[in-house]
């Protein structure tokens, strides 16, 4: 039996580029509509997820400053993951939520919160310093980050 070519009927691809210019698509494409934002900012991103679901027990070699907002290097960070957190939840994805813990949260809070991290000067209240467990603790509020609003001119609105 004579095997057949499958692709014998395919005219060749033309590779070569156009000779006019005219013949070029326009590169300026219609701007895309951005996805509407959950948060309308960093500030209430912070204030009201991130320190609410973010436990963990200060002064053990993890910092966090109640005037984050303070910090350009964690407001680089912050403002990294809330853009993160915003671009996955509008993905829709089922599984956009555990991709934004472990390629976005852990890594990016490690590193935000470490010992030797933009808050290493700064001092924890002093009833997270011991880390006790009491039963209003996360995951229930009560023990949450402490956070002190920003002054209203540090507020950069995206809407």
């Amino acid at each position: 039996m004579n095997a057949r070519d499958p692709y014998e009927d395919v005219p060749p691809i033309d590779v070569e580029p156009p000779s006019d210019l005219e013949d070029v698509a326009p590169t300026d494409h219609p701007p895309r509509d951005e996805p509407q934002l959950y948060y309308r900012d960093v500030h209430a991103f912070v204030d009201e997820f991130l320190t609410q679901i973010y436990d963990r027990p200060l002064g053990t070699g993890l910092n966090w400053c109640s005037e984050w907002w303070k910090h350009t290097e964690a407001v680089f960070y912050l403002t990294a993951l809330w853009h993160s957190w915003e671009g996955l939840r509008a993905t829709g994805e089922l599984t956009a939520m555990a991709t934004w813990i472990v390629q976005y949260l852990n890594p990016i809070m490690d590193r935000v919160m470490a010992e030797n991290g933009p808050f290493k000067g700064c001092q924890p209240d002093e009833r997270h310093r011991k880390g006790e467990h009491k039963d209003d603790s996360a995951p229930h509020p009560g023990r949450v980050l402490p956070t002190t609003p920003p002054p209203p001119e540090l507020v950069d609105e995206r809407q």
